[in-house]
């Protein structure tokens, strides 16, 4: 069966296309929620990436029960390559907050994935701004992916508390071009979404 490439990925061709994906950047969370009573929610993220390394969109699994994001870690491991057809979106995702360039979280639940074998698939994504033009953005609490050396880190360690609980945060310097630039990033992960100070 022929694949379609992931940057034509819409909601209109979500159900009826195949597409060939490999997962990258596989991370585990969890938050809580509600007020009078509170509840624990566990994800799993990842990122999807087909023939563009450039052209890449994320990927989640809720579920109340942790056991269920263990299982999807298992099996959906970072660096196998799948084909996923029948596409659900993940319709509470907020692009504002995606860091990838398409604008759409793949609801890895409700997706039907078949596992491939194949060699043709990037290995790690490719942003396509560079750091430096990400800089002149207007908010510099904005949230992106980004490529370059880590020069020092983990500096200033703190637990800040957001809506979604305690968040672990550190800073880093990053070298891009013969320029430091310094950044903030949470959980310390690499692939992990950053910020700049």
């Amino acid at each position: 069966m022929a694949t379609a490439p992931l940057r034509n990925l819409n909601t209109g061709s979500a159900k009826a296309t195949t597409r060939a994906v490999r997962i990258l950047h596989t991370k585990r969370d969890y938050f809580t929620y509600g007020r009078e009573k509170q509840s624990t929610m566990h994800t799993f993220d990842c990122l999807l990436v087909s023939d563009d390394p450039a052209a890449y969109c994320g990927g989640a699994l809720k579920s109340p029960k942790e056991q269920d994001i263990k299982d999807a870690r298992e099996e959906l491991k970072a660096k196998t390559s799948w084909k996923m057809s029948k596409v659900v979106f993940d319709t509470r995702a907020k692009p504002a907050f995606m860091s990838h360039p398409h604008k759409f979280v793949v609801d890895m639940k409700g997706t039907t994935w078949v596992a491939v074998l194949t060699t043709n698939l990037p290995n790690q994504v490719i942003p396509k701004a560079s750091l430096i033009k990400i800089l002149n953005l207007r908010d510099p609490s904005s949230v992106f992916d980004m490529v370059g050396l880590l020069v020092s880190g983990l500096v200033n360690e703190r637990t800040p508390t957001t809506k979604n609980g305690l968040k672990r945060i550190a800073d880093f310097t990053c070298a891009k071009k013969a320029k430091t630039v310094p950044f903030c990033s949470w959980k310390f992960l690499p692939g992990n979404r950053c910020a700049t100070n």
